[in-house]
């Protein structure tokens, strides 16, 4: 009996059914130096940018970019896709940071400086004690080339240099998405209890 029929046995009716996964902070660095090694193996030509808080004037338009096409890529469908624009995204992040939570972005661009995947992570309020995992994303041209390893590891160093104090990752994982089940895997992700 596979999880969807325990769950519709249980009255659950929802089509995507998400589990969730905690990693113990800090990762040791020879650990995330082998996963960055292991993506880089098929993302040579890509470059990683990471940011903390709202994304860097120099990134704006690029990761306005990448919000409308993972859409395009991954419609919502709950909703019709809406027009991101840079001030809206802005708005949208702002509000949650003036809220207390500390956004930590990382986006992969292809060799001619095309978006190409995003990853974010929400740190909770101070003490800062653990973080969630947000969206990761990595459009359907760009696939194949380890991109959303790529980008939490890129993540997961910048979170451990801005907030030391941060003991946990939190992440929610799709029954159906088997390539984030790799993924975190690898990262050393456990079923939360």
């Amino acid at each position: 009996m596979g999880i969807r029929d325990i769950a519709r046995s249980l009255g659950y009716l929802s089509d995507n059914i998400e589990l969730n996964f905690v990693l113990d902070l800090p990762v040791p660095e020879p650990k995330l130096a082998e996963l960055e090694h292991w993506a880089r193996e098929r993302s040579r030509d890509y470059q990683a940018v990471t940011w903390s808080g709202l994304p860097p004037a120099a990134w704006r338009e690029k990761y306005t970019t990448m919000i409308t096409l993972s859409e395009l890529d991954y419609p919502p469908e709950d909703r019709d896709p809406m027009p991101w624009t840079t001030e809206r995204i802005e708005l949208l992040l702002h509000n949650e940071i003036k809220q207390g939570r500390n956004l930590i972005t990382t986006l992969i661009m292809d060799s001619s400086s095309a978006p190409a995947a995003f990853t974010t992570l929400w740190v909770t309020n101070a003490p800062h004690e653990w973080a969630s995992q947000g969206t990761t994303a990595v459009l359907n041209a760009h696939r194949g080339h380890r991109l959303a390893m790529l980008a939490k590891v890129a993540n997961v160093r910048r979170l451990a240099a801005d907030f030391p104090q941060t003991h946990q990752l939190h992440t929610e994982v799709s029954v159906d998405n088997e390539l984030m089940w790799a993924i975190n895997d690898r990262f050393g992700f456990c079923p939360r209890t």
